[in-house]
């Protein structure tokens, strides 16, 4: 291994004064002669006079004069003197005596390449022992790491490894416990299979026999015990047909539950045939609401009241239902009460139908939400193009809150666009994006809040990219100051904050604005009712 690397500075037995750097203090390396007669080290010189073309000289007596470095010159006698001054070897912190001139000191030197006190490392990998080389070898004889060959399988193993992988060596050679015969342990358990002295049990031990013994022993125990054995197997038969006898009887009692129960469903098939002419009377009410949804889903504004007409109907028909599902609940109960019913296939049939129904109804009632929310949103564009809003902000107003987010789970549209506001009378135009149900990695956890450049009537006159700060809040209902907001600086690089080319730029926010928990509560919903709010910082806008 080769040496590690010795401190480039000696120690000196003795030197004078005079030899020592008037920068650094050392002994001279590569003495240089100032014109004041100050010797410095060569590289010191280079340091000072690296920048500059002179500095003071560092002795600062009141002969010295300015160093350049043109007018210092080599001093061969310096060096020759440093060269043939005593030195201690580089190991005499631990312990060498050995004195030396200082020019054989070096890598090469006789003396450090065979020093007894020159620090080492174990060569072992994760050794981590440093001694010096005299204690080396006594240490590599007991290293835990040192790498060795197993006696019986040849592997290479950690020294310390040695006694955990003699027990688990299959090469290994072992005793048999029973018949003390010597075999490889890798063939032991195969040697357990034919060995005669390995105790086995008898043959008869599902029948009761609790003996066990090695070969010789079993064959005298099936000799001396074949009458045990007999009546052994001859208790066993006994019991066997006692549980015959008692599985008969318990059949004959199934059979007669099992005609009981076919008198039962029998009854209950009538009860589903009246059912059955009840639901078909709901079906018709329903088909009749659901067309004359349809008709309306083509009518304008004006058709609005209808809505109203309809959600009644379908109130008093979700009641029919329920009603229904609660009747034939109570009649599946009792005829439950009376006695146990194996096969409820029918029953379930029954009652996931009726389950479908109130699903459809609820259907109906969201599809009406939508579009009674449809109509909402079109008059909010309808207020903006009559009444421009110039005040940098908007603010979104989302009554009916729980309907809006239901709705808004199966509609193809998942998101709400607040009206356009503008960030002066001719300036930027802009909206707010709202998904109550989440979008990306908010979707079903948090309320997603988005703020959208649009295009604008005068474009084509403002700076572009979009600048300014924005906020996006949601506000508390109860008078405090507990607003919720989040503010961000666009992007100039991003193309939303660019010149629009379409309608809308793509929307830049809150994937995960607020947890869906935290707006549905206090202080942020009330009345079932929540307020939204985007804000432009315009104090920099001309």
């Amino acid at each position: 291994m080769a040496l590690s690397k010795p401190d480039p500075t000696p120690e000196f037995v003795d030197i004078e004064e005079s030899y020592l750097c008037i920068s650094c203090k050392n002994v001279l390396k590569n003495a240089m002669m100032t014109r004041c007669g100050h010797r410095i080290c060569m590289e010191c010189a280079d340091n000072l006079l690296k920048i500059v073309d002179s500095v003071p000289c560092p002795a600062n007596e009141e002969d010295c004069v300015t160093l350049r470095k043109f007018e210092l010159h080599e001093d061969f006698s310096a060096r020759r003197y440093i060269n043939h001054q005593l030195v201690y070897c580089y190991n005499k912190c631990y312990g060498c005596p050995v004195k030396m001139l200082y020019k054989d000191l070096s890598d090469h030197s006789k003396h450090l390449n065979n020093c007894e006190y020159w620090q080492k490392k174990c060569s072992n990998t994760g050794c981590t022992w440093t001694g010096c080389l005299q204690e080396k070898e006594q240490h590599i004889e007991t290293c835990p790491f040192q790498i060795i060959k197993c006696e019986d399988c040849d592997s290479s193993i950690r020294r310390s490894d040695k006694t955990s992988h003699a027990e688990e060596c299959l090469n290994k050679m072992v005793s048999c416990d029973y018949c003390q015969k010597e075999c490889v342990q890798s063939q032991l358990s195969a040697h357990w299979k034919e060995c005669a002295e390995v105790p086995k049990d008898c043959l008869f031990k599902n029948f009761g026999c609790k003996f066990t013994g090695n070969e010789t022993e079993m064959k005298e125990h099936q000799n001396g015990s074949c009458n045990t054995h007999l009546e052994m197997m001859a208790r066993h038969i006994t019991e066997m047909d006692t549980t015959i006898t008692n599985l008969s009887q318990d059949i004959k009692v199934h059979n007669s539950d099992y005609s009981r129960t076919c008198q039962r469903l029998e009854n209950l098939d009538k009860v589903m045939a009246r059912t059955e002419e009840d639901i078909k009377s709901v079906e018709f009410k329903f088909s009749s609401i659901e067309t004359e949804f349809q008709k309306y889903s083509n009518t304008n504004f004006e058709n609005k009241k209808k809505f109203v007409n309809l959600t009644e109907k379908l109130i008093v028909l979700d009641q029919d239902l329920q009603r229904l599902k609660e009747g034939t609940d109570k009649q599946v109960q009792i005829l439950k009460s009376k006695e146990s019913i194996t096969d409820m296939t029918t029953i379930q049939n029954l009652s996931t139908l009726i389950d479908q129904l109130l699903t459809q109804v609820t259907s109906i009632d969201r599809q009406i939400g939508l579009h009674d929310m449809r109509i909402e949103e079109m008059n909010s564009k309808l207020t903006s193009v009559t009444h421009p809003n110039y005040d940098a902000e908007v603010l979104m107003k989302i009554s009916n809150y729980s309907r809006w987010k239901s709705a808004l789970k199966t509609s193809k549209t998942s998101f709400i666009y607040s009206e356009p506001f503008y960030s002066s009378k001719y300036g930027y135009k802009m909206c707010a994006k709202v998904y109550l149900n989440g979008d990306g990695i908010g979707k079903g956890t948090h309320l997603s809040f988005y703020f959208t450049i649009m295009k604008g009537e005068y474009d084509n006159i403002l700076t572009w990219p979009f600048k300014h700060k924005v906020t996006l809040t949601v506000l508390d209902q109860f008078g405090g100051d507990k607003n919720y907001s989040d503010r961000f600086l666009p992007d100039p690089n991003s193309k939303s904050f660019h010149k629009p080319s379409s309608d809308y730029n793509i929307a830049t926010g809150c994937p995960d604005f607020i947890p869906q928990t935290e707006v549905e509560s206090y202080p942020f919903m009330k009345d079932d009712t929540i307020f939204l709010k985007a804000s432009v910082d315009t104090t920099n806008l001309r």
